[in-house]
């Protein structure tokens, strides 16, 4: 789904995180009237359309429209034993299963509704961290002079291994490290250069 050509995601952070679990007596339904899949959104596709009626349990603990459904517990929970059956085997066991019939999957979430006894897990939003970055300028040496290998996993460029020394190195650039593909190469303070950016392994070496 997420390697289709030209496709754009986006994801939505929150300035602080909350996790909010709610344990329904009554079924789900009686509270929430649907929910809304965002396809452009994978890392959290599903979230609350709206509410019923005010003053449900979801609504109390704090939860507003437009909350995310944290589908990996409910996953987890149906496969613990749950005695919803026939919704674990609507719903499916595991992200990739899902993955393979989203469409059938958006019209199964809505048995949730009359599920009772069950609870949910609802977040406002992904955690983020901002991460360093910086233009390197190379004016008198190549990049591979510095740079002496590069990795690519699902689309990334990273620095695999690079030198002791170096201007990438001097300005605080580590291995792990992305380099920008959305930034053209050309002049960059007097020379030629590449942004890059912090990445997860950017406090290795």
């Amino acid at each position: 789904m997420d390697a289709a050509e030209g496709r754009h995601c986006t994801a939505t952070c929150a300035q602080e995180k909350k996790v909010i679990r709610v344990k329904y007596d009554q079924t789900v339904g009686e509270e929430i009237s649907g929910f809304t899949f965002n396809e452009a959104c994978p890392l959290s596709s599903f979230s609350i359309a709206g509410f019923t009626t005010p003053g449900g349990p979801a609504q109390l603990k704090g939860v507003f429209t437009g909350w995310f459904v944290d589908v990996i517990h409910l996953i987890k929970s149906l496969g613990c034993g749950h005695r919803t059956a026939p919704l674990q085997e609507a719903i499916g066991t595991s992200i990739p299963a899902i993955a393979e019939n989203i469409e059938g999957f958006k019209k199964r979430l809505e048995a949730l509704r009359d599920v009772k006894n069950i609870t949910l897990v609802f977040y406002n939003g992904l955690d983020f961290q901002l991460l360093p970055s910086c233009a390197v300028s190379y004016k008198a040496k190549r990049v591979s002079d510095e740079i002496l290998a590069l990795a690519s996993s699902g689309g990334v460029l990273s620095i695999a291994d690079m030198t002791e020394k170096g201007p990438a190195r001097d300005a605080g650039v580590r291995t792990g490290w992305h380099v920008s593909l959305h930034e053209p190469l050309g002049p960059v303070s007097g020379g030629c250069g590449r942004r890059v950016e912090g990445g997860s392994g950017s406090g290795s070496n």
